[in-house]
């Protein structure tokens, strides 16, 4: 009972219990007695059975494809953004002060963030046999297919040729 709705339970138990404890003993008692913890929902993307059959087929598919010699061909190309001035999350960092919070300076208690937070955009690339070269895209570029094909695309594709010589897979 306790395994398959652990939060009904807890909701149930407090509700029995309301009166006589609170929360706060409860939760001590659910953690230190019963060894139990608690964590937080994660957000998932629902999938229906018929979405997973077909990545199923699809793996299966791959792997019929791709033999150990194959994979060891495979060229893998990645890009990511770098944030220079990251969003932070403040929920837990707090400032401690004797003082009251109207008398600690605000420069203290604020953190500044930018609505446009400027950022470096990476191509980066990688198989069996060794790494290419990062490759950083112009500052202010307009990344759509015609600037990937024309000006990102061509840098990992020679690093590919010079890594891997002879027949690659680019992925």
């Amino acid at each position: 009972m306790l395994s398959r709705e652990p939060a009904r339970y807890e909701q149930k138990f407090l509700s029995d219990c309301q009166n006589a404890w609170n929360d706060r003993s409860i939760r001590h008692i659910a953690k230190m007695d019963l060894e139990l913890s608690a964590f937080r929902h994660m957000p998932a993307q629902v999938l229906s059975d018929a979405v997973k059959l077909k990545w199923l087929e699809r793996c299966r598919a791959l792997l019929r494809c791709l033999t150990v010699n194959k994979v060891k061909q495979v060229f893998f190309t990645d890009e990511k953004n770098f944030y220079l001035n990251p969003p932070v999350n403040t929920q837990n960092d707090r400032v401690w002060a004797k003082r009251k919070k109207k008398e600690v300076a605000s420069t203290r208690l604020l953190t500044e963030r930018e609505k446009f937070v400027p950022h470096l955009m990476v191509c980066a690339s990688m198989c069996y046999g060794g790494k290419g070269w990062l490759h950083f895209v112009e500052e202010k570029a307009k990344v759509n297919a015609d600037y990937y094909t024309t000006k990102l695309l061509p840098n990992p594709v020679e690093d590919g040729r010079h890594t891997l010589p002879g027949q690659f897979i680019f992925q």
